[in-house]
């Protein structure tokens, strides 16, 4: 299953739940239009900083700071690593180390 925006940008992909006997009875389907667009750069996400100041993206922790414990940051990603912001204050700036995808 792909979730797309009205401009058909694709947002996210998820497993299909419906088994094959549900997806014959699902009334008013009609053919995918044309292929989703697939933005060139990631965008930008916002995590939580738990209590004990890390955060998790795409199975990676990062040590934000115990001093920003429940601030929510917005995580940008620069080239091969995770730029952390509080609005628009650089907080820290982490090496990717995981080829795993950015999700949720």
């Amino acid at each position: 299953m792909q979730i797309l925006d009205l401009d058909r940008t694709l947002l996210r992909s998820l497993p299909n739940l419906l088994t094959p006997e549900a997806r014959r009875r699902f009334r008013d389907g009609r053919p995918a239009g044309p292929p989703p667009h697939v933005p060139e750069t990631p965008a930008a996400i916002q995590r939580r900083v738990s209590c004990r100041g890390v955060i998790m993206v795409a199975g990676q922790r990062i040590s934000v700071g115990i001093g920003n414990a429940g601030l929510t940051v917005t995580v940008t990603t620069v080239g091969d690593s995770f730029q952390i912001y509080d609005e628009d204050k650089l907080l820290t700036e982490a090496p990717r180390r995981t080829t795993k995808p950015i999700a949720r």
